[in-house]
């Protein structure tokens, strides 16, 4: 990593920490040329999930994620957006956890997953909305 002070590449961690809540990674690092120290929080890239279905693949997309939850909480609307960020980030470490390929179907077995162990009226709502890929994973 690049020191924010002197611009060289010669830096070293020298503390890391796992947030037990997300995927991010706290690190202390410091530069071993002017001893500048500095933290970093690192998240994984999402964006190198491949979504395949039927008809092609498209790279995964934190928005089209987000909006799909959001739009589960129409009846507590004054959490709507912090409860959708918080489970788009547990979705998305099931997916990562995965692998880098997965499917739509899988997708929406995992934020109904999450949904239904957070909010039952919203993983309801979600599961109507998304019954196409959920149809076996729902019991009817």
């Amino acid at each position: 990593m690049i020191c924010i002070k002197c611009g060289r590449n010669n830096t070293s961690v020298i503390n890391s920490r796992q947030n037990k809540k997300t995927s991010t990674v706290w690190r202390r690092r410091k530069c071993k040329d002017c001893g500048q120290i500095y933290t970093t929080y690192e998240d994984v890239a999402i964006d190198q999930i491949l979504v395949i279905s039927d008809i092609d693949s498209l790279p995964f997309h934190h928005a089209k994620l987000l909006i799909s939850i959001a739009n589960c909480f129409e009846h507590i609307p004054v959490k709507r957006a912090e409860n959708a960020e918080a489970l788009a980030k547990t979705v998305e470490a099931k997916l990562l956890y995965a692998g880098n390929k997965t499917t739509p179907e899988a997708i929406s077995v995992a934020v109904y997953a999450s949904l239904k162990h957070f909010d039952r009226l919203a993983s309801v709502q979600y599961a109507a909305k998304h019954s196409i890929y959920l149809k076996k994973h729902l019991r009817v």
